[in-house]
């Protein structure tokens, strides 16, 4: 069976009912191709996430959900195709001096949290926190001192801001590494499998956070194989498989009614 939602953007979805403004996106991936070699992972990708909105990506392995979000922040070039985060644009095969410096204030709209937590070990939690914002950012220690603290308690973590990294669980580690993500004041958070490093009883608290996260109105693109997370916590729901969107949708639907039958039994197979 063909796909019934294929490489469509959420304004061209009928099944999308939030009403969102064309006017609110502010991550737009249009044309977006990555291949590896002869290996074509993604394939004409296109996605527009609206402001304040949680997209879940989901789908088997190798499907091209990571790439995606490597393609967005640009620790992959994408062989084709085009990212835009609010004003910054970038268009696959540019060069020079402008395309470098649009790399990095795409990267700066764009905070990103890996499935492994890649915090300083010789730094303590504070100063993997503010390390961004002063040496990228340039912004005053005082200033990113106080607004570290503030991430941190949101995040849980203000009670260990003199400890390394070493001394703390992994889903402690992780919870900084959201909060050194949010220093950079992002316009979007990319999240790739933030869970998959985790223990099972230390799971629920980076979910808590990331939960927490979408409700104070922060833009969330979420690959995940936390199925509950995505159906419970997210706006919409992406169904990827071979590079490419098979079907799209709010969490109701993509879970309760899914369309495609490629959709139907990934589904049976993770949830029952």
């Amino acid at each position: 069976m063909e796909p019934t939602i294929s490489n469509q953007s959420p304004s061209d979805n009928a099944a999308l009912t939030n009403n969102q403004d064309v006017n609110n996106v502010i991550v737009s991936v249009q044309g977006l191709g990555k291949s590896f070699g002869s290996v074509e992972v993604l394939k004409n990708f296109n996605l527009d996430v609206y402001k304040g909105e949680t997209v879940a990506l989901i789908g088997p392995s190798g499907s091209g959900k990571t790439t995606v979000l490597r393609c967005i922040n640009r620790l992959e070039e994408p062989t084709k195709g085009v990212v835009q985060i609010g004003d910054t644009r970038l268009e696959a095969g540019a060069t020079g001096r402008v395309h470098r410096d649009s790399v990095q204030q795409l990267r700066q709209k764009a905070g990103m949290v890996f499935q492994q937590f890649n915090l300083w070990p010789h730094r303590t939690v504070l100063e993997n926190v503010t390390e961004g914002p002063i040496h990228v950012l340039g912004r005053d220690r005082a200033a990113s001192n106080e607004r570290a603290r503030e991430l941190l308690a949101m995040v849980q973590m203000d009670k260990f801001t003199a400890r390394h990294p070493g001394e703390l669980s992994g889903g402690q580690q992780q919870r900084v590494a959201i909060a050194r993500a949010l220093a950079m004041d992002p316009d979007v958070m990319l999240f790739d499998e933030p869970t998959s490093a985790l223990d099972t009883e230390l799971v629920g608290e980076v979910l808590n956070t990331m939960t927490a996260l979408a409700k104070t109105g922060m833009t969330m693109i979420v690959v995940t194989h936390e199925m509950s997370f995505a159906r419970n916590v997210s706006d919409r729901v992406v169904f990827m498989d071979g590079g490419t969107i098979v079907e799209q949708g709010p969490p109701e639907q993509i879970y309760g009614n899914p369309q495609n039958d490629r959709t139907k039994s990934f589904l049976e197979r993770v949830i029952f």
